[in-house]
């Protein structure tokens, strides 16, 4: 995940900015998970070729609202 979160291209439109460190990643990830826990929002990885290229998640706001983001390696950007 490391590989793309670190990209400017991919962090432009993201609440974060590129990641420096993989250690920065990690955290990211873990926090992630304390919160799927909760069943207050969900994230999955995209996965191609057995390799992590890019992530999608839904956050909840409320009990009526949730926001669907995501993030794609730029190196998949245009290929359909």
């Amino acid at each position: 995940m490391f590989a793309y979160v670190c990209k400017e291209e991919v962090a432009e439109f993201v609440s974060w900015t590129p990641h420096k460190d993989p250690k920065e990643t990690k955290k990211l990830c873990k926090s992630w998970r304390k919160r799927d826990l909760k069943k207050c929002n969900y994230h999955w990885c995209i996965v191609f070729e057995d390799k992590v290229i890019g992530n999608i998640d839904v956050v909840y706001h409320d009990e009526k609202t949730a926001i669907l983001g995501w993030q794609l390696d730029n190196t998949y950007w245009n290929k359909g």
